[in-house]
């Protein structure tokens, strides 16, 4: 008897794989997102940049006539040194060194003409370390963005 209901376990368990086995198989539906629209970056656009925005895309841009790009050698968000020092609070620094100029008028000078205040630190930076071409490299509306940049730092 035993013998009996195995076999018609087997030959029903059979029949059954081998209906499931050669049906088509149907696909299963189930819910799927639809797709999120990715914004553009903002170096998509078609308006240009000026001003600060366009002064940290040049801060960060490579300039191959220097070799260097300013955050080569800057942390914009720190004043820790990298290779010159840090630029985080630069109108608290620029009044803390008493040069008796404007934040606009140092960054300037400090950009075109790098040795003629060098910043202080331990150890001491050397002069001639920065590039001394950004007035040959950047127009003037080149060095009013990028110190509209700085200024926000």
């Amino acid at each position: 008897m035993l013998r009996l209901i195995a076999i018609a376990l087997y030959v029903g368990c059979a029949s059954v794989l081998l209906t499931a086995c050669s049906s088509t198989p149907q696909a299963v539906p189930f819910a799927t997102q639809r797709p999120t629209q990715t914004p553009f970056p903002a170096t998509a656009t078609s308006e240009p940049l000026w001003g600060a925005a366009r002064g940290q895309v040049l801060f960060n841009t490579m300039q191959p006539e220097a070799g260097f790009a300013c955050a080569t050698c800057h942390y914009p968000n720190s004043d820790r040194r990298l290779i010159g020092p840090g630029l985080k609070d630069m109108l608290k620094k620029a009044v803390s060194y008493g040069i008796g100029q404007t934040l606009q008028d140092y960054l300037h000078e400090s950009i075109v003409t790098p040795d003629a205040f060098i910043v202080p630190g331990e150890p001491p930076y050397p002069t001639g370390l920065m590039p001394e071409n950004y007035a040959d490299i950047f127009s003037d509306a080149d060095l009013k963005d990028l110190i509209a940049y700085l200024m926000t730092l």
